[in-house]
């Protein structure tokens, strides 16, 4: 297919993709949740970044697609995966 044969929403959604991956701490965030769910203090360790701002990067996912890598509630821990 060429380029004058896409159909322009179809770079709308990759574009928003690459946003959201523009961001290497986003990157860091999906590498570490490619093999499991994670805590979100297990982020923060690993990260060295301060909770808000996970919190906040964690959010961009969940702005982006439903069902993408947005904080979960459960117990007395905050999910993300």
């Amino acid at each position: 297919m060429s380029v004058s044969e896409a159909p322009p929403d179809q770079y709308e959604e990759v574009g928003g993709l690459f946003r959201v991956l523009a961001s290497p701490v986003r990157v860091a965030i999906v590498d570490l949740l490619a093999d499991r769910e994670r805590l979100v203090h297990e982020l923060v360790t690993a990260t060295g970044l301060a909770q808000p701002l996970v919190s906040q990067h964690l959010k961009v996912f969940a702005g982006r697609a439903a069902g993408a890598a947005g904080p979960q509630g459960e117990g007395d821990g905050v999910h993300a995966g």
